[in-house]
Order: structure tokens, then C-alpha cells, then sequence
């Protein structure tokens, strides 16, 4: 900015005749301004009154203003001071006249100097730091939802989740009892991430039958993978999609791509979604779950070292089409426990399986279509094991599948369970396929408990039953693929 200059009391030229001390006032006189007392740079770039450029300035001559008075003008950008020259040889101090409020107006800045804006940032972080005000729980550890600022549920959530993310031991969050409705996501998982419902309240029922914490996810995918995640927990809450939409936007690399590990979700519902999972695990563990009316794969997983549905109460339904791979699709997938899960595959199949080193073991799972009909009921196999080795199913039940294998449009499918020719080393044990003699069945007459299809080796069937009268069928495509040490049951081979 530019300092006012001249026009006080202060400033006057005056002339003293020689050999007298008696100063008189003296007009017309040319002053002009310099950077130093001696020597040094002219000031140049002035402005009169008016605005006006001129290189100095001249005194009052009497008639346009007071004789002698030093006229007020402007002196360059940001110079506060200057040295003036009346042309007698000496030079003298000019201070700016407007100096003062300058000054102030700078003393009254909100961060004159800069160091407000470290102190700001300082505060910030300890405040993001602090519990929100009333959220407390009364519960160490637990912050409650509702007690982030906001308009909208997403502004609440993004908070929380920019909160807990900020702290050294992340908090859990503590959504409400009741609906809430997130449309803003994908929010992007972090390390230690714990979501829960109401202490103590699993949300494994039916969508009309008892939920209390209850998320609406519209518009978008609610969560989405970073590069890697870890240790995240949620428990107790029922996700519920608002037209078709994903619970977690759908990874596609299950080579290089992103990976959760050391995550656990446990009594937690999806009712609706497009998918709810595909991504990569290590050490995962999926428990007391409610899915249903899901509308395309589920679960696309790969990984290792897993543990899903062993805790018992999972159950798993939706209305996916024939032609869909599965509600389950494990790709890749070793050293991985299989519990449980009761899985009612409307229309399509239950479970693919794609390579895998070996330790895929599932125990207890049960495919069951009680109540559908040969249009309802799972067209395909069961399960489709497309390649691996090392898979062992214990105790498994399969009841109303293979009602139409051609539906699903994949050539050749056929029985309960349908292997292709790149697995091997496979074992099914103390496994039951039931007829219908107690409850209706739409498994054509023929359909075998099991099919390998050419290039399979060493299939290992153990104490297999088929109670209600079903059918002790299993079926090769070349001789050798299957072995059987109950007798009573018929290994035949057909192309």
C-alpha cells in the first residue's frame, strides 16, 4: 500500500537570511525525497493529492496554498519513511502521516505475524482428538453416532469415521436403534474400523421380524477397499439396500488387488444388495450372519486362512438369476473353514469354487431348497467345483438341486455336485443327499449325487447316505475319476 505524506503542522519550508537566526517562510520551494540522508536513490514514483504521478513536490506559494507549507502527497508502495531535500544541503526525516492507523488496523488483524494459523492448526487436532460433545455412551471406547454434528446421517457418519480414524486406539462407533439411511458412500475402510449396533442385539433376523439397528444404503456402493485393510470389526447391524446397489464396491483383480485381513463381522444382516463382498481375505472370519433377496453373486472371495459361518445361525437365500456363477464364489481360496451356513440358492448355484492350493474345507453346510419348486429351486448343481485341489466337505446336505441344469447355460452341467475336469485330490464325507419321500423334491429321477467330468482324478466319496429314499448315484464321465467304500451306492460312467 502506499503512506500519505506531508500536510501537518510539521511541514513547511523556510529560508534564513545569512547571519541572522530568524527563519521566514519560504514558497515554490522544490523538495524531493530520497532513500538515504546522504547519497542514495531518489523516490520517484509520488502521487499528488489528486492521484496524480509527479517526481517532488513544491511548497505553497501563498496564492494557491499557505506560502511554505509542504503539500500532502503519496510515497511509493509500502515506504513509511523518507529523507526530504530543500536543496540547502541538508536532508531531513519525513515520516508517513497515516503510519499510526496502519499500524492498528495491522495489530487488529486476526494472525498478524502468521503464528495464529500454527496455533489454530495445533488446536484443531487436539479438539478432532476429544469425544464429541455428548457422545458419551457411558461405555469406554464407544462413541455414539448421534452425537457427531450434522444435517443429514452421511454428515454424521463421515465425522465419526474422520474422528475415530484420527485417534491413536480407534473407538468403537455406536449406531443408533432405529433406520438410518447413508447415500453418500463409498466411504473408504481404514485400519481398526469397529461399527456396531445396539450392545448386544444380533441382527440376524428377517427384515419384518425384530431388527433394531438398521442401515438404508442407497445411491452407492457404502464401503470401498483402500490398497489394504486391517482389523476392522462390525457387529450388529442390518444393512439394507434402497434399489440396486452393492454393499462394497466390487474388486476385480484377485491376483494384485486390494486385501482385508484380520476382519470379523459377526451378527450382521444384508437384505437386498447387489453383491456384498468381492474382495481378497486373509484371516477373516464371517459369523452368525443374516443375507437375504440378494440379487447377483454374494460373496466373490480369494485368499486363505479364513473362517466362515462355523459359528452356527447363518443363513444365506436371494433371487439370483441361473445363469449367475453362485451366491458363493471362492476363487483362489486355501487353508479356509467352511461351516454351517444354510444356503437356500433360489435359481442358482450355491457355491463355485476355482483353484486353490488345497485346505478348502467346508463342515456341516447345508444346500437346501425346501418349499421351491423346479422353477424356484437351484437349476444347477449345488455346488460347481471348477477347479483346485485339496477340497474336503464334511457332512454336507443337499436336498432339491439340479432341478434344471440347462437353465444355468453352462454345457455339460449335471448332479448335485458337478466337477470339471482341472480339480483333483477331492473328498466328500458323511455327506446326505435326500429324496422325497418326507418332502417335495423337483430333482428329475437320474440325477446323480455327484458328476466328474473328464480329467478329473481322485475323487474320494466316505460314507455317503441318501436318506428319504434319494438316490445312490454317482457318475464319471471316464472310468477311475470317482471312489466310493459304500457299496450300496452305484458309480456309473456316462460322457
Amino acid at each position: 500500500m502506499r503512506y500519505w505524506f506531508g500536510g501537518t503542522p510539521a511541514d513547511w519550508t523556510f529560508s534564513v537570511a545569512p547571519g541572522s537566526d530568524t527563519p521566514l517562510l519560504t514558497g515554490g520551494v522544490i523538495v524531493t525525497f530520497w532513500t538515504d540522508q546522504v547519497g542514495g536513490v531518489q523516490h520517484t514514483d509520488l502521487l499528488d493529492d489528486s492521484g496524480q504521478p509527479i517526481t517532488s513536490v513544491i511548497s505553497g506559494d501563498g496564492l494557491t496554498a499557505p506560502k511554505g507549507t509542504i503539500p500532502r502527497f503519496q510515497g511509493p508502495p509500502d515506504v513509511t519513511g523518507m529523507w526530504a531535500d530543500a536543496g540547502a544541503g541538508e536532508r531531513f526525516w519525513m515520516p508517513a502521516t497515516n503510519f499510526g492507523d496502519a499500524l492498528d488496523a495491522h495489530l487488529g488483524a486476526d494472525d498478524p505475524h502468521g503464528t495464529l494459523a500454527a496455533a489454530r492448526a495445533y488446536t484443531d487436532d487436539a479438539i478432532a482428538r476429544l469425544p464429541p460433545p455428548g457422545g458419551g455412551t457411558g461405555v469406554p471406547g464407544v462413541v455414539a453416532l448421534e452425537s457427531f454434528s450434522g444435517a443429514t446421517w452421511d454428515d454424521k457418519f463421515s465425522a465419526a469415521l474422520s474422528y475415530a480414524a484420527a485417534q491413536t486406539y480407534r473407538p468403537v462407533i455406536a449406531l443408533p436403534n432405529g433406520g438410518i439411511e447413508l447415500s453418500r458412500g463409498p466411504y473408504t475402510l481404514f485400519d481398526g474400523l469397529r461399527l456396531t449396533g445396539p450392545l448386544g442385539a444380533p441382527e440376524r433376523e428377517f427384515a419384518t421380524r425384530g431388527p433394531q439397528c438398521v442401515v438404508t444404503v442407497s445411491k452407492a456402493p457404502l464401503f470401498a477397499m483402500p490398497t489394504s485393510v486391517r482389523s476392522i470389526s462390525m457387529q450388529n447391524i442390518q444393512y439394507r439396500a434402497s434399489g440396486s446397489v452393492d454393499w462394497m464396491v466390487r474388486e476385480t483383480d484377485f491376483a494384485n488387488g486390494p486385501i482385508m485381513s484380520d476382519a470379523v463381522f459377526y451378527d450382521v444382516g444384508w437384505v437386498g444388495f447387489s453383491s456384498i463382498m468381492h474382495t481378497r481375505h486373509l484371516r477373516v472370519s464371517i459369523q452368525r450372519m443374516y443375507a437375504n433377496n440378494g440379487t447377483d453373486v454374494q460373496f466373490k472371495l480369494g485368499g486363505s486362512d479364513n473362517s466362515y459361518w462355523l459359528d452356527g445361525g447363518s443363513y444365506l437365500s436371494g433371487s439370483l438369476p441361473p445363469t449367475a456363477p453362485a451366491y458363493v464364489y471362492f476363487t483362489s481360496m486355501s487353508r479356509t473353514r467352511v461351516g454351517p451356513l444354510y444356503l437356500t440358492p433360489q435359481y442358482a448355484t450355491g457355491f463355485r469354487i476355482e483353484g486353490g492350493l488345497g485346505g478348502l474345507s467346508f463342515d456341516g453346510t447345508l444346500l437346501d431348497c425346501t418349499g421351491r419348486d423346479a422353477n424356484t429351486a437351484c437349476q444347477g448343481s449345488a455346488i460347481y467345483i471348477h477347479s483346485g485341489q485339496g477340497h474336503v466337505f464334511r457332512n454336507l446336505w443337499f436336498f432339491n438341486t439340479a432341478t434344471n441344469p440347462a437353465a444355468t447355460g453352462r454345457a455339460g452341467e449335471r448332479g448335485h455336485v458337478y466337477i470339471k475336469a482341472a480339480a483333483k485330490e477331492i473328498a466328500f464325507i458323511g455327506c446326505q443327499w435326500s429324496g422325497g419321500v418326507k418332502q417335495t423334491t423337483y430333482t428329475p429321477t437320474g440325477t446323480p449325487a455327484i458328476y466328474c467330468e473328464a480329467g478329473v482324478t481322485d475323487v474320494q466319496v466316505h460314507a455317503p447316505l441318501a436318506p428319504n429314499s434319494g438316490e445312490k448315484i454317482l457318475q464319471q464321465a471316464a472310468a477311475g475319476a470317482l471312489a466310493c467304500d459304500n457299496p450300496s451306492w452305484t458309480i456309473t460312467t456316462a460322457p
